[in-house]
């Protein structure tokens, strides 16, 4: 039995990514403060990169992609807040950790409501809490690349389902064009050959007719946007 979809988040919490190793980059320019948050991260499945200030940040991010990006609000070369705009224009998809000795109520809103995933006060007491953000934000990272992968998916379902629907619509209107062009033939042909048949041949011509214009109704039906059935409904 599938697990259900609370399984499968406890599941990402619990650091079980089935995607690729997510690739973590914790700046702040005091070097004690990024060596506690890496080692806090050593036995997690993440890739940890480190930078020293806001020009070596942005000069990694041009290099490459991250998962996560935590970043020391007040850094030389460009501040957090800075970089947290540039890269959620760059990179919307990127969860960014905001970090700071120096907490406010205001710079704590204005982050999230640039799309921070989480606003944390160092020093930390508790290096968990900082884990547990991390955990937090890769999950929601990795919910957003599988929403993004089953949305390609539905999307080339839904351009295969036209497909098809078009090839239908197609077969159907030529299977009526010949339709209509044998009762129109019959039609045409029984007063003049009436005359040369048999009855048992004169019936076999009516329920050829019948028959035809019994096919015919079936395709207006099957091509009739309104039935549930129709390809054309699709």
């Amino acid at each position: 039995m599938a697990g259900s979809s609370g399984d499968f988040v406890q599941q990402l919490m619990d650091g079980k990514f089935e995607g690729p190793t997510p690739q973590i980059l914790i700046a702040d320019d005091e070097p004690a403060i990024v060596d506690i948050l890496r080692r806090s991260l050593e036995k997690e499945p993440y890739r940890v990169t480190t930078a020293a200030n806001g020009t070596e940040v942005l000069d990694r991010l041009k290099a490459e992609d991250f998962d996560l990006v935590v970043l020391d609000i007040l850094m030389p070369g460009a501040d957090g807040i800075e970089i947290l705009k540039r890269l959620k224009k760059q990179s919307p998809e990127t969860e960014v950790i905001l970090i700071t000795g120096h907490a406010s109520i205001d710079t704590a809103i204005e982050a999230i409501r640039l799309g921070a995933a989480d606003y944390l006060r160092k020093p930390f007491e508790d290096l968990r809490l900082f884990q547990i953000s991390v955990r937090k934000a890769l999950t929601r990272r990795e919910l957003v690349r599988l929403v993004g992968r089953y949305r390609l998916i539905q999307e080339s379902a839904g351009r295969m389902l036209r497909s098809k629907q078009e090839k239908y619509e197609n077969l159907g209107e030529v299977m009526r064009v010949c339709v209509n062009r044998s009762i129109e033939t019959i039609r045409h042909l029984e007063p003049l050959i009436k005359a040369h048949l048999g009855t048992d041949d004169m019936n076999e011509l009516a329920l050829m007719k019948a028959d035809n214009e019994e096919l015919l109704g079936l395709l207006d039906s099957f091509l009739d946007p309104e039935q549930p059935d129709s390809p054309a409904a699709i």
